[in-house]
């Protein structure tokens, strides 16, 4: 089989979707050595996606700085490179109008569509035209949990037998202890000085952070917490409200906003954080609770949309409205060692499932499939 693999929306910021591509092409260098690899990389990305191995080419491309999903459709039906390719699978992006093979493409979400206010216009333009049109030419879709599943069949009305679920991983580096002097390091550069609690994400609505830092607010006075919160993510959108809630809450010396951290830092937060919680209102999987228990880091998320089948019973499950319910989680969690440790172990074990092997037998398995058709 020769198969590419369109990388070119990613340019080296794109959070849950870049860690997705990058592991979905790591898992395939590791798995199979005689299937042919195409990789359509940004030239912003060469450090991140180019894979040494002899049956993976790297095309390096050049794009504008902004709306590049809409250049890539445009640029598309003029590629050479595409002649004689068996499959052309779109991991991150909208599977191109004009393709001169079978198509495969993994939808994540339907944020545009379940939340649009929470999404900028041209963004869910973007996903609602090019979802739309790709959906009903694709020869199938992939998605990373079965919530995504059903909102697929919901609003698109597809057949079950054309979209297949197979949950993320994250990288191995997660699973390992990191090194104290490396930890110690990581508080320096980002002036953390007291022990914290952990959110990882893009600061825009959906991920409902306004909720986290009032349950927050209330937790440290409840439970007289000595602790700062600590907040990873590069501003997305309609970010204001979130840094208002901290003044007027005056937490400006509780709370550290790190904006983008890049992926070799981005473990140490993990396991040098007492407490990792997610209060998001949606996801389409949810990587970061599953970074948080490969680390041994103890979790509370949400019991919304994909979140429940990515923690189980490793974690805490909370409604994303309900602010007092994660304040009293907040303080039960750290002022319980007992209750830490076991959350810390119930997450490693459940981590485990996900792996970066499987992930890529599962995808090889329907590349394979396809082709067969004929």
């Amino acid at each position: 089989m020769r198969i590419a693999i369109d990388l070119i929306t990613i340019t080296g910021k794109n959070a849950g979707l870049q860690s997705y591509a990058k592991q979905l092409v790591e898992g395939l260098a590791k798995v199979d050595n005689e299937n042919e690899y195409i990789l359509l990389i940004n030239s912003r990305a060469k450090k991140i996606f180019s894979i040494n191995q002899s049956n993976f080419k790297n095309i390096f491309i050049r794009t504008p700085k902004r709306f590049i999903g809409i250049w890539e459709q445009i640029y598309f039906p003029f590629v050479q490179f595409l002649k004689g390719v068996d499959l052309l699978h779109s991991p991150v992006s909208a599977v191109p109008i004009v393709a001169p093979c079978k198509t495969v493409l993994t939808i994540h979400d339907l944020t545009f569509k379940i939340y649009p206010k929470t999404m900028q216009w041209w963004d869910r333009f973007y996903w609602n035209f090019f979802i739309t049109q790709g959906v009903k030419r694709v020869e199938r879709i992939i998605t990373d949990s079965i919530n995504t599943k059903k909102d697929l069949i919901k609003y698109y009305n597809i057949q079950k037998n054309k979209v297949s679920v197979i949950p993320l991983c994250c990288s191995s580096q997660y699973y390992m202890s990191s090194n104290d002097l490396f930890l110690n390091e990581i508080k320096q550069k980002y002036n953390i000085n007291k022990p914290y609690i952990l959110f990882v994400g893009t600061l825009e609505p959906r991920k409902n952070i306004s909720i986290l830092l009032k349950a927050f607010n209330i937790a440290k006075q409840k439970g007289k917490l000595k602790h700062s919160l600590v907040i990873v993510g590069r501003k997305g959108w309609l970010f204001d409200d979130i840094f208002q809630i901290v003044k007027n809450l005056r937490m400006e010396n509780d709370v550290i906003f790190t904006d983008f951290v890049p992926d070799e830092d981005l473990p140490s937060f993990y396991h040098r954080a007492e407490l990792f919680i997610y209060p998001s209102m949606y996801e389409g999987f949810g990587l970061p609770p599953l970074e948080a228990m490969a680390c041994g880091t103890p979790v509370i998320t949400s019991n919304s949309s994909s979140l429940p089948e990515v923690v189980g019973d490793a974690g805490i499950l909370i409604d994303p409205k309900d602010v007092n319910a994660f304040a009293s989680a907040i303080v039960r969690v750290l002022n319980n060692e007992e209750l830490k440790i076991e959350l810390a172990k119930k997450g490693k074990l459940r981590a485990q499932r996900f792996t970066t092997e499987k992930m890529a037998y599962k995808t090889i398995k329907i590349y394979k499939k396809i082709i067969e058709v004929g």
